[in-house]
């Protein structure tokens, strides 16, 4: 990067508000723009925007390799302040179409995801084959089709008993897409005897039964933004994935996962504000 004259630092930057942030996460596909959180591991960790890159501001300069050319690139921090910073540098290393959040993630009421999706990804082993990732990936499938089927038994609203209904249906769906992966990999037909490795644990590697034993009592509401706060962590696992797989087999597994992910999320965020 080049030596950045301390005035760059106080030229406009140009911004995006919240409303603006969230149109452009909803209207386009996560591959059409770079979205990054300057601030620091542990504030990462605590929630943020899912599917955003983590770069520490003070690691921009060594790491803009990460940074696709040629996309919008949206930066954010907690207020605005660090962002405008990393924006600039961005900038002045011959980025087009930077914006800066205005006012940060403390601005941002949308969902967010929380912990690291780095250390998530461990479920799933660097060195593991196809067919092992598939099968991984069919159990937290799995777990997910058990805790929504439950959920629809939770509630006496029929738009909430619908929309639980839908998506066990969808898991259904999406498993039998997974199975048919893996028989077209593997030649094999078993993968939910592979699956059974991990018979208690299900997307954002939440333990069933306990998380179904939270929902008892709780509001439809509630219920529906756990289920949200699940998909948004398994989606921000699954691009994560897709950004750092260096096998292009893998890598189309893992897009086509945070995509069902992602349209899960918006089935939910519709059903929610009809009841709030």
């Amino acid at each position: 990067m080049k030596n950045m004259p301390i005035v760059d630092f106080y030229r406009t930057i140009p911004t995006k508000s919240a409303d603006q942030v969230r149109e452009i996460i909803s209207g386009q596909h996560r591959d059409g723009y770079n979205l990054i959180d300057v601030r620091q591991p542990q504030e990462y960790e605590r929630g943020h925007i899912p599917g955003a890159i983590l770069i520490p501001l003070g690691e921009i300069p060594n790491r803009m390799s990460e940074i696709a050319p040629g996309r919008p690139a949206i930066v954010y921090c907690r207020s605005g302040n660090r962002s405008m910073s990393a924006a600039a540098m961005l900038i002045n290393s011959n980025f087009n179409d930077v914006y800066n959040l205005d006012g940060g993630i403390s601005a941002y009421n949308g969902l967010k995801a929380h912990g690291s999706p780095e250390v998530r990804s461990l479920f799933f082993p660097t060195d593991a084959s196809f067919e092992t990732i598939i099968s991984l990936a069919w159990s937290l499938e799995e777990g997910l089709r058990i805790f929504y089927s439950s959920c629809k038994e939770l509630s006496t609203k029929p738009e909430v008993i619908a929309l639980f209904t839908k998506l066990t249906e969808a898991e259904d769906m999406h498993k039998t897409n997974i199975e048919k992966q893996y028989a077209d990999i593997t030649g094999k037909y078993d993968v939910e005897k592979i699956g059974k490795g991990t018979p208690h644990l299900m997307e954002a590697l939440l333990n069933i039964e306990e998380t179904i034993q939270w929902c008892q009592g709780k509001d439809a509401p509630d219920i529906i933004e756990l289920s949200m706060t699940i998909e948004a962590n398994s989606y921000d696992l699954y691009a994560y994935l897709q950004r750092k797989v260096e096998d292009e087999q893998h890598r189309t597994f893992f897009r086509k996962m945070a995509d069902e992910e992602l349209l899960h999320l918006r089935q939910m965020a519709s059903v929610l504000g009809q009841l709030v």
